[in-house]
């Protein structure tokens, strides 16, 4: 009877040794699953731009396809490596979706890009707020995206530079800043309606716009839409513009958006340690029972 006591009583620490192991291996895997989810998270709120890059017949005039490529190669080769990236061409089309670590792809396709055909601004502006939109449904509503439309011409089809300025305004009323970059002295309709916009004439000059780009994206300060972008929102769009204080105005908001439904989700952590410690006092409880009963039998 002793010795079957005794047996217990070794037999109980060893239990004890091997509950801890478990719990701590059980918390070395919430812990690795809550940095994939931490990660992901911080994923899912970088900075996306899609580039609209004007390849109609008329950019082979005097080299323009020449100087716009040498510009945005530049350019391209200093972003962040964490931008998420997108080329459309007006005549091509979607070139590159959008996605992470495609800037070297990228920079492949600016290089072959070949000029031809029309310049459908309209057209590709609204292709890039339908990608945009189906991205937030399907990756992440968190990223802060940037259309960068680039033109050295008007648009060719019966919408004109007012149908430009609706799409234009559309992409800002869904949170998208818009960064106007007209080229040779064509493009100052994108003026009084794009977030940012600048004109250029050489290689150099589209250069010094494009990291001018690059700098508002990395900016803290807020953008803002004014009364007076509403107000030409009223004479350019075919439906009523929702009032300023319906519209996300700033970069500091969306990024406000992001943190707080971070720290309103499930404290999954939190959770995991509770629990853990229910189940390890509930196990430690029995032992210590067991132990004591165990001791008891042993002096009887």
């Amino acid at each position: 009877m002793r010795k079957n006591t005794f047996i217990r009583i070794i037999t109980i620490p060893a239990l004890i040794v091997l509950s801890l192991s478990t719990i701590h291996a059980q918390d070395n895997v919430t812990t690795q699953w809550l940095n994939e989810l931490d990660q992901e998270r911080v994923e899912q709120s970088g900075t996306a731009i899609t580039i609209i890059f004007d390849d109609s017949g008329s950019m082979n005039t005097d080299d323009k396809i020449g100087q716009a490529k040498k510009a945005f190669l530049e350019w391209l080769s200093a972003v962040p490596e964490n931008y998420r990236l997108s080329l459309i061409g007006l005549n091509a089309g979607l070139i590159v979706p959008m996605g992470r670590d495609n800037r070297e792809v990228l920079m492949a396709k600016v290089e072959s890009i070949k000029a031809s055909g029309g310049t459908p601004l309209f057209r590709t502006i609204g292709e890039a707020l339908k990608n945009i939109q189906d991205r937030r449904q399907t990756v992440s509503p968190f990223e802060r995206h940037v259309v960068v439309v680039f033109t050295d011409g008007k648009e060719s089809s019966k919408h004109g530079a007012k149908g430009v300025q609706r799409q234009i305004l559309e992409l800002r009323k869904n949170q998208i800043e818009v960064a106007g970059i007209g080229f040779h002295g064509q493009g100052d309709y994108m003026k009084g309606v794009s977030t940012l916009y600048f004109a250029a004439e050489t290689s150099k000059e589209l250069k010094q716009g494009l990291l001018k780009v690059d700098a508002e994206i990395g900016d803290v300060s807020d953008i803002r839409i004014t009364d007076n972008d509403f107000k030409v929102m009223d004479e350019i769009s075919l439906n009523p513009i929702p009032e300023p204080s319906s519209v996300i105005k700033t970069k500091k908001q969306t990024n406000d958006i992001a943190k707080t439904t971070s720290k309103s989700e499930p404290t999954t952590k939190d959770q995991g340690v509770s629990l853990g410690s229910v189940f390890f006092l509930l196990i430690l409880g029995f032992i210590l029972y067991k132990i004591v009963s165990a001791a008891k039998k042993f002096k009887s």
